[in-house]
């Protein structure tokens, strides 16, 4: 056929198809992150719009309901509570903006898309903190017990600060106090004996 007029075996045509397939070429693979980046940015952009239209249409409804329609029982407390929950939504809408945050290189080019704002950890509590402040400051229109509810983010907050740091310092500590105090054992013992005796020599030899 046409691969023997050429003198091109039957052999080569298939290692150079199994280069092709095996080993795509480079620009090959820039193309598939660049459009994977791509992807991620229009994603994490239609994700960061949703929770902004939440919390805007939160904040609308309840100054309009709250702060004007019922102006007589608005009092200090609501208001600082107010502030409480925008300084909330702040926090927590700036922390995973920033996460978000596409990158670019020198020439403008779209290199990475940003974070995936589904990957959980530090982004999940993120949205968790939005959610929780939504739910506040709708029901807490209807009956002021709701704001009780806000309770639950200094709560897990120290639960999780326990968990994740102090406990494993205790536990530490006590794991230290409890070698420190353990009875010698007859290998240890031994052991010991058997360094300290090896130490005196070299001290001894150096005078």
């Amino acid at each position: 056929g046409i691969n023997a007029e050429y003198g091109i075996s039957q052999t080569t045509t298939y290692h150079y198809y199994y280069l092709n397939i095996s080993h795509p070429h480079p620009n090959k693979k820039i193309i598939m992150a660049n459009q994977a980046a791509k992807k991620r940015k229009v994603e994490n952009e239609q994700q960061i719009l949703k929770i902004r239209n939440a919390i805007l249409g939160a904040n609308g409804l309840y100054v309009f309901y709250r702060v004007f329609y019922n102006w007589s029982t608005f009092g200090f407390w609501h208001f600082l509570g107010f502030i409480l929950l925008n300084l909330a939504y702040w926090f927590a809408f700036s922390a995973v903006s920033s996460v978000a945050t596409p990158t670019y290189d020198s020439t403008g080019e779209l290199t990475d898309g940003g974070a995936d704002l589904n990957m959980g950890g530090l982004v999940e509590y993120y949205f968790d903190l939005i959610y929780i402040s939504i739910f506040v400051q709708m029901t807490s229109m209807l009956s002021d017990y709701f704001w009780l509810v806000y309770l639950a983010v200094p709560i897990f907050a120290i639960y999780k600060l326990y968990g994740s740091v102090l406990k494993p310092y205790l536990e530490a500590r006590d794991m230290q106090q409890q070698q420190q105090n353990r009875p010698e054992s007859a290998a240890e013992k031994k052991k010991r004996e058997k360094l300290e005796k090896k130490e005196d020599r070299v001290k001894y030899r150096r005078y």
